[in-house]
C-alpha cells in the first residue's frame, strides 16, 4: 500500500544510523528497527480498520444489500396491526397501524430498509393515541422525510417520522404522491350522502388546491395514482337494498389539471335495477403500467361463483375489456397490477377461512392460487396489496401482523413477521 510506504520512509529518515561495530550501538539500532516494525504494523490495522468501517458505512446506507442490520429506533411494539405500507424504493418503505396500549390502541410508524424483513418504530410524536375512529388509518410517503398519515385526520411529517403535525381541513378519502405533488380526495360533510372534492398541494406543504368538485352524492371514495394518471372511484352504497348503487370515476391523465367522468366499468346494463344481480365496481386501481383496473362485484352472493370479475382498461378508462371472472364459489377483496397482463388478487374461497392470494398473467383470463394465509372472523381485506415494480409485490393479510414479499412479479412469497432486528 502506497501509504504504508511513506510510513516507512518517514520513519526511516528519523532512524539514527548507528556502526555494527559498537554492540551496544547494535542493540539500540535492533530495538529500533523493531520498534519501527511494530509502528508499521500498527499503523497496516489501522488501515484495515478503517477499510472495514467504511465498507460497514456503505453497508447502512445500502440497505437492500443485507437483512441483518438493525435500523435505528425503538423496538416494534408488542401486538402491532398494520393497516397500510408505503414504500419510497424496492427496500425502504414505511407502516402505519396500532399496538395495544393503556388508552386502548395507539397508533405507530414503523420503518424498514430491507424490504420489510426487518423495522424499527420511529418516535412518531404528534400521533393520536387511544383513537375513537378519528386516528389515521392510511399512510404515504414521498421520499424518506416528507410523508402523509390520514383518514378522518390528515398529519404530516418532514423527518422521517420522528414527529407529526396536524393538518386543520376535511377528512381526507385517499392521498397519493408523485413528480413534487400530493393529491388528495375529500369532503367537508357526513357521509353517506356526501360530495367529494380533489386537492392538489406540493409535497411537503400545507397549501391545498381544489381541481375537482363532484356534486355527486356517494358513500365513500378511492384515489389511485401512477405518476400523472390519477382515478378517484366515488362509490354508492352497495350495501343498500335498492338498486342503482353504481360507482362513478373522475379519471385525469394530466397529474390532476383536467378531468373526465365515466359511468361505473362494471355495470352490465342486463342486471340495472335488479338489486341482487347487479354488479358494481368496488375497487379501482392503476397498474405500474398505468392500465384502469376494477374489480367488479355483484351485490347478491351466489354459491355457485360469479361474484366477482375484472375489467381492464389500457387507455385511461375510456373503453374497459369484457370483465374476466375467478374461479368457481370465489369472491374477491382487493386487486393490484403490474405490468404484460399480471394481476393479483386476495380472494376469500367459499366455505373456506382462509384468504387466497390469487395471479394471473393474461389480464384476468386465467387464475393460479400463489399464497394463502388464516384470516380471523371479523377482519376485513387485506391491509395492503400493491406492485413496486414489475418483480416486487407486498401484500399484508388481515390481521395486520406480517409481511409478505414476492421478487418474481408474485410467482413465490415469503413471510416476514413485524419484528425488531434480524430474524
Amino acid at each position: 500500500m502506497e501509504l504504508e510506504a511513506d510510513l516507512s520512509r518517514v520513519l526511516r529518515a528519523h532512524a539514527v544510523a548507528s556502526p555494527v561495530a559498537d554492540p551496544v550501538a547494535a542493540v539500540h539500532a535492533g530495538m529500533a528497527r523493531r520498534q519501527r516494525r511494530q509502528r508499521l504494523r500498527a499503523a497496516s490495522t489501522a488501515l484495515a480498520l478503517l477499510a472495514v468501517a467504511g465498507s460497514a458505512a456503505w453497508v447502512v446506507t445500502q440497505p437492500d444489500r443485507t437483512s441483518r442490520q438493525q435500523l435505528a429506533g425503538a423496538p416494534v411494539p408488542d401486538g402491532f396491526r398494520a393497516d397500510d405500507l408505503s414504500w419510497v424504493s424496492v427496500e425502504d418503505g414505511f407502516a402505519l397501524g396500532t399496538a395495544a396500549c393503556a388508552k386502548g390502541r395507539c397508533v405507530h410508524v414503523l420503518r424498514t430498509r430491507d424490504g420489510g424483513r426487518t423495522w424499527a418504530s420511529t418516535s412518531g410524536s404528534g400521533l393520536p393515541a387511544g383513537c375513537e375512529g378519528t386516528c389515521p388509518t392510511r399512510v404515504r410517503f414521498a421520499d424518506r422525510s416528507v410523508g402523509y398519515a390520514f383518514g378522518q385526520t390528515l398529519l404530516m411529517t418532514t423527518d422521517g417520522g420522528a414527529t407529526w403535525t396536524a393538518q386543520p381541513g376535511p377528512a381526507t378519502y385517499g392521498l397519493e404522491v408523485a413528480r413534487g405533488t400530493a393529491v388528495r380526495v375529500v369532503t367537508r360533510e357526513g357521509c353517506p350522502g356526501c360530495r367529494f372534492e380533489v386537492q392538489r398541494s406540493a409535497v411537503g406543504t400545507t397549501d391545498w388546491t381544489t381541481v375537482q368538485r363532484s356534486e355527486e352524492l356517494r358513500t365513500s371514495a378511492e384515489l389511485a395514482r401512477q405518476v400523472d394518471q390519477v382515478v378517484v372511484s366515488l362509490k354508492a352504497n352497495a350495501a343498500g337494498g335498492a338498486a342503482g348503487a353504481a360507482t362513478s370515476l373522475l379519471l385525469s391523465a394530466d397529474g390532476g389539471s383536467t378531468w373526465t367522468r365515466r359511468d361505473d366499468p362494471c355495470q352490465d346494463p342486463a342486471t340495472v335495477g335488479n338489486a341482487p344481480d347487479e354488479t358494481v365496481a368496488a375497487h379501482v386501481v392503476l397498474s405500474l403500467a398505468g392500465e384502469v383496473v376494477a374489480l367488479c362485484q355483484r351485490r347478491g352472493w351466489r354459491s355457485n361463483g360469479g361474484n366477482s370479475t375484472v375489467a381492464v382498461s389500457g387507455d385511461n378508462g375510456g373503453s374497459f375489456a369484457p370483465p374476466m371472472g375467478f374461479p368457481e364459489a370465489t369472491d374477491a377483496g382487493l386487486v393490484t397490477g403490474a405490468d404484460k397482463g399480471v394481476l393479483l388478487a386476495e380472494t376469500q374461497q367459499g366455505g373456506s377461512r382462509d384468504v387466497v392470494l390469487m395471479r394471473s398473467t393474461d389480464a384476468g383470463r386465467t387464475w393460479v392460487a400463489v399464497a394463502s394465509a388464516p384470516r380471523p372472523e371479523g377482519t376485513r381485506d387485506a391491509a395492503y396489496l400493491a406492485f413496486s415494480t414489475a418483480s416486487v409485490a407486498t401484500w399484508v393479510p388481515q390481521p395486520g401482523t406480517s409481511v409478505w414479499r414476492s421478487q418474481d412479479g408474485g410467482a413465490t412469497w415469503a413471510e416476514h413477521r413485524f419484528a425488531s432486528g434480524a430474524r
